[in-house]
């Protein structure tokens, strides 16, 4: 006992001087363990990179959070909201998330399943009875659509509806997206393929609204955002317009990105590092937050499983979110949702048999500095790496994915389910901001 006090004293006092030297932040400290050393130094090391690494990509704002099964390990902002470097990010600042909205969306969806209120797999047209869309391959392919379809990208919907998209400067209007995509045409055989779509995503958050007789960000609040306590986030568009501490998108476009993302659904929530820290809690404890079961087990399962026509894959698109293995084929289970576009980039990652999980948010879409620092940080802090073991991870990225005939195709370049979708035109450089930190750290908890 007297070794383990002596212990936890030393790395309090670890973590007092990273604070105290590095950002002068309010420190969450957690019960330390043997690598706690280690894990301090590791952080320690990013709080110096990550300032570096922003000035090279002219990233103005960057936050992140880190989670263990335990809760917060470490969170913290960098940078500014904009590039004047005046306001500094802070662990509360909300950023556009873009497509990682859908992996909200999708659990929104499932919290309704069980509740009763929807089901995975009846056609659509039992909810929106009069939606219709266009198919060169069979008759009334809204018929066999089922949600389950629309979560997992396998309907066959095109990216972008003529409505409200990701051309469009104007924040267009849900209701009137949601209505021209019966303008367009599937891309193949309902539930054959797989193509990344915001489409399936809005059409499912539609549904949301309609049973539940409420606007969509409403819905979100009630059944998702409250319930896991991530009281910063939201899909309301007049709460984000209110928010004075927001950060700005950065593009290399001469007008500013738009604010409002049109598929609401699929691309519409703006959240904090420390909510979503809250979002990892609840994907590393298999539904539960606080001792509370938000979403049942085999329902969060159900959510993790890749479905037809390649049901049951180790590696694909399962119901809103990627998996993938952290090495390919003898490691466990990488899940992942990540979102780019109006000047935003992110990413979260989870590894649910490591307990750890890990998001990064920035406000400029000219990098690639979200993956490789998020998938670099679990690299550093992976058990198998504390207890000395290698864990060889190739440019800090996942192993290859094998996936259906029907590719993720976008007009900036071709990415695999769970990697960021084009959703914007390919930016300019932005000019660099000053690195200004706040943050919270709680390091030390992998010795397992």
């Amino acid at each position: 006992m007297a070794t383990r006090r002596a212990v936890r004293a030393a790395v309090a006092a670890v973590v007092v001087v990273l604070l105290t030297t590095v950002s002068g932040g309010t420190p969450t400290v957690a019960a330390p363990t043997a690598q706690s050393d280690g894990v301090a130094a590791v952080i320690a090391s990013y709080q110096t990179r990550i300032p570096e690494l922003m000035a090279q990509k002219q990233i103005p704002g960057l936050a992140l959070a880190l989670v263990d099964g335990d809760g917060v390990v470490w969170q913290q902002g960098f940078g500014s909201l904009d590039s004047d470097g005046g306001t500094p990010v802070t662990v509360d600042t909300i950023f556009s998330v873009q497509s990682m909205s859908k992996a909200c969306t999708a659990t929104a969806v499932m919290r309704a399943v069980q509740s009763g209120l929807l089901d995975l797999d009846v056609p659509i047209t039992t909810y929106l009875p009069d939606f219709t869309v266009h198919s060169a391959f069979e008759s009334h392919p809204e018929r066999k659509i089922t949600l389950r379809m629309l979560l997992s990208h396998t309907a066959g919907f095109t990216h972008e509806a003529p409505l409200g998209n990701s051309y469009e400067p104007g924040p267009g209007d849900f209701d009137a997206h949601v209505r021209s995509i019966s303008d367009t045409w599937l891309r193949f055989p309902v539930g054959t393929g797989y193509a990344y779509s915001n489409l399936g995503i809005d059409l499912a958050g539609y549904i949301l609204e309609q049973v539940s007789n409420k606007p969509f960000p409403v819905v979100m609040r009630d059944s998702l955002l409250a319930p896991l306590g991530m009281d910063h986030s939201t899909f309301d568009r007049a709460r984000v317009h209110a928010t004075a501490g927001r950060a700005v998108g950065h593009t290399g476009d001469l007008v500013r990105p738009r604010v409002d993302c049109p598929m609401m659904a699929a691309g519409g929530l703006w959240a904090t590092a420390t909510d979503l820290a809250k979002f990892l809690e609840f994907q590393l404890g298999d539904g539960t937050v606080d001792g509370r079961t938000v979403l049942d087990a085999a329902l969060m399962q159900e959510m993790r499983t890749v479905p037809a026509p390649h049901a049951g894959a180790p590696a694909g698109y399962a119901l809103g979110v990627a998996r993938m293995h952290w090495l390919a084929g003898r490691d466990p289970d990488l899940f992942n949702h990540n979102g780019g576009g109006d000047g935003f980039l992110s990413d979260l990652w989870w590894l649910p048999q490591l307990q750890l999980g890990i998001a990064v948010l920035t406000n400029s879409d000219n990098h690639d500095l979200q993956m490789s620092l998020a998938l670099g940080i679990l690299r550093d802090l992976s058990p198998s790496r504390a207890a000395g073991t290698t864990t060889a991870c190739s440019a800090c990225r996942p192993s290859p994915m094998s996936w259906s005939p029907t590719a993720t195709t976008s007009h900036r370049r071709t990415w695999p389910p769970g990697s960021r979708p084009s959703r914007c035109r390919r930016p300019a450089s932005s000019p660099p901001a000053g690195p200004g930190t706040t943050s919270c750290i709680a390091p030390g908890r992998w010795a397992r």
